[in-house]
């Protein structure tokens, strides 16, 4: 819906605007990733958040991701929510994470 909203001239916020990750930990056990952070609302008003989507990679690309449903959970202005999971399966090689927030 984003493209029609745009076409007809109505402002698209990009997911997770106004929405920071910070002090973002991984570590990779055997096949079993765990990941810890926060986000924190940077903005000025109330926000949901959707979801956030844990990914990893190595150099040819990426090789799996871990989309994480966040239940529309709300935060507050200059608030921070911390997180942490523990991802099972992880492929052979992956080499980097990375976080993003759900579209």
């Amino acid at each position: 819906l984003a493209l029609f909203y745009q076409m007809i001239g109505m402002p698209v916020s990009a997911p997770g605007a106004d929405l920071e990750l910070s002090d973002i930990e991984s570590k990779l056990d055997e096949d079993v990733l765990s990941v810890k952070g926060t986000i924190k609302n940077a903005g000025a008003e109330q926000q949901s958040l959707a979801g956030i989507v844990i990914a990893v990679s190595n150099n040819e690309g990426r090789l799996k991701e871990w989309p994480v449903d966040l239940n529309g959970k709300l935060i507050q202005p200059t608030e921070g929510i911390g997180f942490q999971y523990q991802l099972q399966d992880v492929p052979e090689g992956a080499e980097n994470v990375t976080i993003r927030f759900a579209e």
